[in-house]
């Protein structure tokens, strides 16, 4: 288990664990019993959260079927003396036709910003500042100019 502090914030007792937890999700076989589809430590496989109820994942590689799975329910479990977490449970789901194109979208994507930088258009370059014309404001020092007199 890892190292916990405990502390007071004002009336609120709040304790500080300092690892991870872990993300698994299973799906829900016929009979009931879960299986783990996938095991995580930590939320860097999902980009930094948690998947809620209603996320879909689309899994696939290039050349296999894709695979969709609905998130239905997740309970945070804490183990005593053992690992905590998000239990995830997702179910097999049907793709639409709107499923099935982001899928495709994200495979086109994929493949444009896969090229070489050289032969690719980015979308969202940083504008260019324009090139301003010079002031055309003529600075005039009269000749044999005297400084302004102070009064004493």
């Amino acid at each position: 288990m890892a190292p916990e502090f405990d502390f007071a914030i004002g009336k609120i007792d709040v304790t500080v664990v300092t690892d991870e937890f872990e993300v698994r999700i299973y799906q829900e076989h016929p009979d009931g019993d879960p299986e783990m589809l996938l095991g995580i430590s930590g939320l860097s496989y999902f980009g930094g959260t948690c998947p809620n109820v209603g996320d879909i994942f689309a899994t696939w590689t290039q050349g296999t079927p894709y695979g969709y799975f609905l998130v239905e329910k997740r309970y945070f479990i804490e183990q005593q003396d053992g690992p905590r977490g998000w239990a995830i449970f997702v179910r097999e789901l049907k793709p639409t036709p709107s499923d099935q194109r982001m899928v495709a979208q994200w495979a086109k994507d994929t493949e444009f910003f896969s090229r070489e930088p050289d032969n690719r258009t980015v979308a969202h370059e940083e504008p260019t500042p324009p090139t301003l014309p010079k002031s055309k404001r003529i600075s005039r020092k009269a000749k044999g100019a005297k400084p302004p007199a102070t009064r004493s």
